[in-house]
This record gives structure tokens, sequence and C-alpha cells, in this order.
């Protein structure tokens, strides 16, 4: 920032005439007492954080236009940090919010326009406005939503630039944008899969594009959850591209930011002092392989497998997005239709069963009435995928597999007798590799994670201690609901015993 100064006797006079300067600014603070400053400017009200860049400049710009002069450095700081006081000490608490929000049970999305316009969304229709009751905020990176338009707008118009194989999976991605565009979590976690080719990046811009669109709409997954949850408070829709893997904590940490969840560490150049990151975003992940693997990650998410593209269907990209730039205030425009309808239906949306995301999954029956699908076609779509997450988590986990592959329909054992009978499940290639428990207690630990995911199939576990300070036992039955039915399961037993024969003739062709 280049600052022309003026004579350093001035200082504290030009501090004191700044401020003078702000008096039609309010301040206020925001909950993590981080101060901020909500300002005029013609025709509309912006909201910038006191310490920011954007805020000093906009203050030595007012002090120019006012005295077509430059203003000393040190003046300049000392009016900041006179203004942050005062935020904090004699300004009211406020929450700020990052592209959406809600008031008074309306929806406002920022538009990200130098008009600093929204998107008011009502049970009873929407429009576009300067008034909103609530603090928008505008990261760095954070690009401007198209200006929607109504009249001829549809969602439908948003099926030529997406690639997917059926209808259900249009249902649940559907169903994943509209959620997207509501305040309150938690929300699902939509993974996009598909072979290379399959155009996966391409689709989850798009999404981007019509949620929250960012200088950098990909990114490359974190390598820790405070590198999560710091982007988590600069963006809305987190998106991250081309994953192969992920580690447990961050596995962990994407449910947290999925469902709503906080995270402290020390403040960078502090002893003591904590910075606290509270954050609840939807979520895209997009990768090649079945990069996602612990159940209650996948418990939380839509997955959807994008088929390969043919050359004869491909389009270049700049045709592509020259199409969809044109197309976008039309689809963004049938968005806000039928969010503002699905809003209308909410309240008299009843679950019949309460599935793990049930707040997605009643707006989605709202949205379901809204477009005019037939009756259960969300539940439909949303149960199938569900038991997809789950045979996914369950063929990821050797000790699942070992499990269902069990020949009693009871068995009842001590952690450690269970741990050598599901080892005679297995090869030795498996036995020694990492994911296999090698103790007692990391066995108990492991089937108690499984417990969800092994339920949904028909298979229960109980843990119960046999008499007064007996011996813990593991139970596992399989129920008259168990079913390995589905052909991806099979399949994929019948594939795990033949790598076993393979490798257990290998070895002994070693040995």
């Amino acid at each position: 920032m280049t600052i022309i100064f003026d004579d350093e006797t001035n200082k504290s006079s030009s501090s004191q005439v700044l401020i003078k300067l702000t008096e039609d600014f309010i301040l206020f603070h925001s909950p993590d007492t981080k101060t901020y400053a909500s300002v005029p400017i013609n025709s509309h009200w912006e909201n910038h954080n006191i310490r920011s860049k954007v805020f000093s400049r906009l203050l030595l710009s007012r002090y120019y236009k006012k005295y077509k002069k430059g203003l000393n450095k040190n003046a300049l700081e000392d009016a900041v940090n006179v203004l942050e006081s005062r935020a904090m000490f004699e300004g009211k608490q406020d929450d700020v919010h990052v592209r959406v929000a809600e008031s008074a049970d309306h929806i406002y999305i920022d538009l990200g326009n130098k008009l600093w316009q929204v998107a008011k969304v009502t049970p009873d229709g929407w429009e576009i406005t300067q008034d909103t009751p609530v603090k928008f905020i505008r990261p760095k990176g954070m690009l401007e939503l198209s200006l929607p338009t109504k009249g001829e707008s549809s969602v439908e118009d948003l099926r030529s630039f997406i690639n997917l194989p059926d209808e259900e999976s249009w249902v649940l991605l559907v169903s994943y944008l509209f959620f997207s565009l509501t305040p309150k979590g938690p929300f699902p976690i939509l993974i996009v899969q598909g072979e290379q080719g399959a155009a996966k990046s391409t689709f989850c811009r798009v999404i981007r594009s019509l949620v929250d669109p960012a200088t950098s709409p990909l990114r490359s997954m974190p390598t820790n959850t405070r590198d999560l949850m710091l982007a988590a408070q600069n963006g809305w829709l987190m998106v991250y591209d081309n994953l192969s893997g992920l580690s447990p904590v961050l596995s962990d940490a994407l449910c947290r930011l999925s469902t709503g969840g906080g995270f402290a560490t020390r403040e960078l150049y502090s002893d003591s002092s904590e910075t606290l990151f509270e954050a609840s975003r939807p979520v895209c992940l997009n990768g090649i392989t079945e990069f996602a693997t612990r159940d209650d990650l996948l418990d939380r998410a839509l997955i959807l497998k994008l088929p390969s593209i043919s050359d004869d269907q491909r389009k270049d990209e700049k045709s592509f997005w020259k199409d969809f730039t044109e197309a976008q205030p039309r689809i963004l425009g049938g968005l806000l239709d039928v969010l503002s309808k699905a809003l209308k239906y909410l309240p008299d949306v009843d679950l019949e069963n309460t599935p793990r995301m049930a707040d997605f999954a009643k707006f989605s029956i709202a949205v379901e009435r809204a477009i005019g699908w037939h009756k259960n076609t969300f539940v439909s779509a949303y149960n199938s995928n569900r038991m997809l997450s789950t045979e996914m988590s369950l063929e990821s986990d050797p000790v699942a597999l070992a499990i269902i592959h069990l020949d009693k329909d009871k068995c009842k054992a001590t952690a450690s007798v269970l741990l050598d009978v599901l080892s005679n499940q297995v090869s030795e290639i498996v036995r020694r590799s990492s994911s296999w428990p090698k103790t007692p207690n990391w066995l108990s630990n492991r089937i108690d994670r499984l417990r969800p995911a092994l339920r949904k199939i028909g298979i229960e576990v109980e843990f119960k201690r046999e008499g007064s300070g007996g011996t813990r036992c593991i139970t596992i039955i399989k129920t008259g609901k168990f079913t390995v039915s589905s052909v991806r399961t099979v399949r994929l037993i019948n594939q795990q015993s033949s790598i076993d024969d393979d490798l257990d003739d290998l070895m002994d062709e070693d040995f």
C-alpha cells in the first residue's frame, strides 16, 4: 500500500481529523472479537474488517477526497487503533456472514457485485435488493454471481452442462444445490467420482459458479485441519479437486465442517491466546478412485459417479463456458424460483423416518414438491445412495469383509479370540498390512466404529460383560435382515476371496 507522508508534526491532528471523517460509520464486533465497520458508499452499505487493507485504503481515500493530500502512516495506524477499540467496546455485537445468511425465515444470498446487492428469498418469491438486515463480508477471492433473471428461468437448463449417468443422480445433485443455498447445516458432502475424462473438474466448477464463484474455484486438499478451517472462514462452498485419498484426521475434520464444528489453535506470534474457527459449510470433493473410505464421512455423503465422455460428445472449453455464462442467469433464477417455493412447503414436511442428515432430507422433500417430482422421488434416490455409501465403507475395511464372510450367523467371543477367528478369514498379506488390527483392543475399537454400517446390512454387534466382573465379550449376529445381495458387495466379496487365494498361492511358491 502506497502512502504519501505529510508533515510529521500534523500526526496527531491528522488522526483526529480522520476519525472525524468516520462519524457516519457503524462500528461493531463479531462474537470472535473481530472488529468491523459498516460504511455508507453512494447508495449502499459495505462491511469491512477494520484491520483489513481495504478498510485502510478506504480511509485514505476519504482523507484525500477531503483534503487533497496524503496521510501520515502513523496517523493512519492511530486512527485504526481508535476505531478498533470503539468497535470492540462501544459497538454492538453482530454476526457476520459469507455469501448466505438468514433473518426472520428469509434467505439472503450475497451477489458479490459492486452495488452490494443481495437476492432476498421468501416463501412469497424473491427480489434483488440492497436492503438487508444481515452483515455480509467479502473475503479475498470472492467473485460476483450472475444477476438472476425471472420469467423463462429453469433449473432444467443445467442438465446440458453436467455429465450425470441417470435420473437418481440428477435428483441428488439438485437437492444438494438447493440446500447449499440455505444458511444452516448439517450439509451433505458431495463426492464426485469418475475415470479420467469424465469432466469431474468441469462439473465442480459449474456447481461452484452457481453457488459461490471464486478466483480459485478448485483447490487441493489442505494438509492439516487448521488450514481447512481457515479456508472455511473465507468461503462458502468448499471444493477440493483430484483427491486420491484422505487421512483419518482430514476425514474427521470434513465431518466436523459438514455438521458444524469448531477448531481452536494458538494464535500466531502469541504464547497463550487462541484463535477460534467455527464453521459449517457445504463441501464438494472429486477424484478418480474411491478416496473416501471412513464410514462416518460416507454416512454424510452424496456419491455421484460420472460416466466417461466420448470424443464426439465433448465440447471445447471456450464454447462450453460461453454457453454456460449465457445460461447462468436463467439457471440461477430457476434455482431461486424453486427455493422460494420450497420455503413455502417446508413447514408442512414431516419425515416418516429420520435419516442421519435429517435437515437436508426434510428440505429436499420440500424441493421435491416445489419442482413437481413424484412423491418419494428424493427418498428413493437418497436411500439408494446411502446404501452405496454403506457398501463403500464396508468394502474398504478388511475387518468388515471378514465379519461379512463369517460362516456362522452368531459369533460370541472375547476380542482376543475374535481376532484369531477373523484373522483366519483373510490372507497372510492382509494380516501383515497396516490396516489389519494387531491387538484385541484395536479390533474392539474398529468393530465399534463399524457398527452403524454393519447394522444397515443386518449385522448387529453387541459389547457386553458376562456377569459381575466377568469377561467382556463381543457378539456378532447376522439377523433376518442380513443381506449381501447387492451386486457390488457380492462381487467384492468374491473378488476378495479370489485375491486371497492368489496371494496364498504366491506365498506358497515363495516359501
